[in-house]
């Protein structure tokens, strides 16, 4: 039994417990020297066995906060030169979950109005939020058009027909929520909060599930399996060339 396998078959047992950090020492050791690339390619395999993306990144985020699994974005960082186009993508990802969160808060605060008014804050916040989750976009084609056709050959991964259909029903979900932001004045008020809720509650956990994905699974193993540094040079180059960046 190879490292992946032995770690696939220990994370669907942990997952089972309703104590994911009931582990004895050896397995504790084990999952402490693990490379991004072991845990990238366990966790594709169980997605891929049927277990549920939340189910997985609720797991490592105890695995993370306790300890015992170091930070898998900060461990890429750490492996990467400071102008790697991957940074900047890393960093969007962070940007547009910090915008979801917004996007959340937002929508608690403007579904709490009897009336809305578009000169008032919770309305600007939350018109600001959902166009910069539009503008996320920019991010997804580039992923779409450059960076997963470039890599394909060099890696193993098989997610990346599955990732761009994703992406075309996140990018149409945030852009229907855009033009329903933008055009409220034409719907009763109660009907916007209907709405926005119901979509804000179906689409953040949608966009949270899909950068995970992309953080654990996808980007640590294109890194491990294109070693071009020319190719990452022109991936960077055309990004700022052609304006695909959102930060």
């Amino acid at each position: 039994m190879n490292k992946t396998e032995k770690l696939t078959l220990l994370l669907k047992r942990v997952s089972q417990r309703e104590n994911v950090l009931d582990l004895d020492k050896s397995e504790l050791t084990f999952l402490s020297r693990l490379a991004p690339l072991d845990l990238a390619e366990a966790q594709g395999r169980l997605i891929e066995s049927g277990i549920a993306v939340s189910d997985l990144y609720e797991m490592f985020d105890k695995f993370s906060d306790s300890g015992v699994i170091a930070n898998q974005v900060e461990l890429m960082r750490k492996k990467l030169s400071s102008n790697h186009v991957m940074r900047y993508l890393l960093l969007e990802h962070e940007y547009s979950l910090a915008v979801i969160e917004d996007l959340k808060e937002a929508c608690c605060e403007i579904i709490k109005l009897d009336k809305i008014k578009t000169s008032s804050t919770q309305y600007r916040r939350i018109y600001e939020a959902t166009r910069m989750l539009a503008l996320a976009k920019l991010h997804m084609d580039f992923e779409d058009d450059v960076l997963y056709p470039a890599v394909k050959d060099c890696s193993k991964i098989n997610f990346f027909e599955n990732v761009k259909a994703e992406h075309i029903y996140l990018n149409i979900a945030a852009q229907d929520l855009f033009m329903l932001v933008s055009d409220i004045e034409s719907y009763r008020t109660n009907d916007f909060k209907i709405n926005i809720s119901s979509t804000v509650e179906y689409l953040c956990p949608a966009i949270k599930e899909h950068i995970y994905i992309e953080n654990s699974i996808i980007y640590p193993i294109i890194l491990e399996s294109c070693k071009d540094q020319n190719l990452w040079k022109y991936l960077k180059d055309l990004r700022s060339d052609m304006g695909y960046s959102i930060v």
